[in-house]
Parts: structure tokens; C-alpha cells; sequence
């Protein structure tokens, strides 16, 4: 039996005991990675260290996925950098121009 055929052969018995179509659904969702990366083989052929690269291969592909992800979320270090000075220097213009109101003006007292 091919890989693809025991995956529906999976579902229709899930459907057969009555769970709901999204878990059935749910099921073929979560197996199609599987097919992917095995390719539609016999069954009996699968081995252990055929399921253990697949694993793998999965959490290897979810760090990076994880990883690019926050990497697109947070700021280069130069934009980092860059952003930071500029608060900076808005805070200090702030500053100064308050203390030149309170002065009247006038840089020294």
C-alpha cells in the first residue's frame, strides 16, 4: 500500500468513528509534509531513519522558518543603532530648547 492510499485509508476511518471533519481534515493537513518529503513510497518501506530525517528535517525547517521570522520583525542593528541616536539627539533638542525658554533666551547665565 502506497503512503498516499494509507493516508486516506486513515481519514475514512477517522470519519468512520465519528470524529469531526476538521479532525479528519486536520489529519490529511498534518500528513501531506510527510508524502511530501517521502514521496508517495510502500509503506512497508518506510523505515525508522526515514521517520527520524523527516523529523528532522521538520524541526530543522521550523528554526528556520522561526528564526527568519524574528529576524524580520526586529530592526537590523544598524537601524537599531541609528534609531536609538536619533531619540537621542530629539531628547537633547528637547532639553535644550526647554532650558533656553526657562533662560529667557540666553545660552549662558
Amino acid at each position: 500500500m502506497l503512503l498516499s492510499e494509507a493516508i486516506e485509508r486513515l481519514v475514512i476511518a477517522t470519519q468512520a468513528d465519528g470524529l469531526s471533519p476538521n479532525t479528519t481534515d486536520g489529519y490529511r493537513r498534518k500528513l501531506k509534509p510527510l508524502l511530501d518529503f517521502l514521496g508517495d513510497v510502500p509503506v512497508e518501506e518506510i523505515t525508522t531513519d526515514d521517520l527520524r530525517r523527516y523529523v528532522a528535517y521538520i524541526r530543522g525547517r521550523r528554526v528556520t522558518l522561526l528564526t527568519h521570522y524574528a529576524l524580520s520583525l526586529s530592526p537590523s542593528p544598524q537601524r537599531a543603532k541609528r534609531d536609538s541616536f536619533a531619540g537621542h539627539n530629539k531628547r537633547a533638542r528637547e532639553g535644550l530648547q526647554a532650558s533656553l525658554q526657562l533662560s529667557g533666551g540666553r545660552r549662558g547665565h
